[in-house]
């Protein structure tokens, strides 16, 4: 994400006094809630009715999920990286590819 994005994501937040709200559990509880609106929309139906419906509830999803790296001071980035890193030895592409078998059964 753009820097300017995420510093506008923040800003929002301190203008309206609400990073007294942010704990980690509301921020990561309202995460989890994003995500089911998010699920929602594809029950009962392989695709979504609405892309910008969509598109909305990914959005809440980032940010919620740039809430908690700004209050956890993680860089995105960093973070990101550092899993792959880790996903790339517990899935290596000789073992996997093709397959969705979890890690410890390929």
């Amino acid at each position: 994400m753009k820097p300017e994005t995420l510093a506008r994501i923040i800003k929002f937040s301190k203008d309206r006094d609400w990073d007294k709200f942010h704990t980690g559990d509301n921020l990561a509880k309202g995460l989890a809630i994003e995500a089911s609106e998010v699920l929602e929309l594809f029950l009962w139906q392989n695709d979504p009715t609405s892309t910008s419906d969509l598109a909305d509830e990914v959005a809440d999803c980032l940010i919620y999920i740039s809430y908690l790296c700004d209050k956890y001071g993680f860089d995105m980035d960093e973070i990101v990286n550092n899993k792959l890193t880790k996903n790339e030895a517990k899935y290596p592409v000789e073992k996997c590819y093709g397959k969705s078998t979890k890690y410890n059964k390929l």
